[in-house]
């Protein structure tokens, strides 16, 4: 009786697994498995056993033989974006144009701005040609034709005009103490009513005293005994009251005798000679005389307000 050959055990078989559904790519390559194939015993033929043998090893070569496996390469996975159509949204219309007429508003005020500050530019420019026009024109009629400058007198008046008569001064006076400048018989009037009133309030001053005595010992002595509060006091009692006069102008007072001012006196006849509608009326230059015993005597014009200084 043969031997009845069992049914060799299942062997694997060769089959093809596709992968999961993606997107296209040429350089993925088939993944390789093992196929399992199985048999039954019916299904085998009565064959002798060397041939069986010889199946089996054909087929089981068939089935061992395995592509070369591949490194799996990571599938690029697409990015799904989820937004709501709001967001999205783009604006609407009308406001692009409310946007935009808004815009054309902001310009045309800076336009009309920058057209009132030209106009505004151009006013001063015109002002300034205007000004440099009118002093071109001055200096003009100031140069005569030799090319000398002719002065106008009104310009010099401040200078030379007395501020108690406001006339020109022809004998003009110096306050040695304070520098201020004034005609003389303005200065000689001034002075004058500060004589009187101190008289009205000592009528028996006289100019004639000890004060010049007194001021005499002070000058020859020395400043230790000046200084000494006993001898101090015994001169000023022995002095008596003199009249104050203080300037015009600053009211400071006033303790030497006024000085002529020769070269303003000059300067002020020269521009009233120069000027033809006062030529007429510059006094003589005379030496200050006044009446004494019926006589005019030439004298010096503070003698009866300040002493002599010797």
């Amino acid at each position: 009786m043969p031997r009845v050959q069992s049914p060799p055990r299942g062997t694997r078989a060769h089959s093809r697994v596709s992968p999961l559904a993606s997107k296209p790519n040429s350089k993925q390559q088939d993944l390789s498995t093992d196929v399992l194939e199985l048999t039954s015993g019916d299904d085998i033929p009565n064959t002798p056993l060397p041939q069986l043998r010889k199946h089996h090893k054909r087929v089981s070569s068939l089935t061992t033989k395995k592509k070369p496996r591949q490194k799996l390469q990571n599938a690029p996975l697409d990015v799904i974006e989820i937004s709501s159509d709001e967001d999205e949204a783009s604006p609407s219309q009308g406001s692009i144009i409310a946007d935009l007429r808004g815009q054309v508003k902001k310009l045309e005020q800076e336009k009309e701005k920058c057209r009132n500050e030209r106009d505004l530019s151009v006013q001063e420019a015109l002002r300034y040609h205007a000004q440099l026009k009118e002093a071109n024109a001055k200096a003009s009629e100031q140069k005569s034709t030799d090319g000398k400058l002719v002065l106008d007198p009104s310009a010099l008046e401040d200078g030379l005009s007395c501020e108690i008569c406001t006339g020109r001064m022809y004998t003009p006076y110096l306050l040695p103490d304070c520098g201020h400048t004034f005609c003389l018989s303005c200065l000689r009037d001034w002075f004058g009513t500060a004589h009187a009133r101190f008289l009205q309030a000592n009528p028996h001053w006289h100019q004639n005293t000890m004060n010049g005595y007194i001021s005499r010992i002070q000058a020859l002595l020395l400043p230790e005994y000046l200084a000494h509060p006993q001898l101090h006091f015994h001169l000023q009692q022995l002095q008596q009251p003199v009249p104050e006069y203080t300037c015009p102008t600053c009211r400071k007072r006033v303790y030497r005798r006024p000085v002529e001012v020769y070269a303003l006196k000059s300067l002020v006849r020269t521009i009233s000679a120069a000027n033809r509608a006062g030529k007429g009326d510059i006094p003589l230059d005379q030496p200050f005389a006044e009446r004494r015993h019926g006589h005019l005597v030439v004298a010096d014009p503070w003698d009866g307000y300040f002493p002599r200084e010797r």
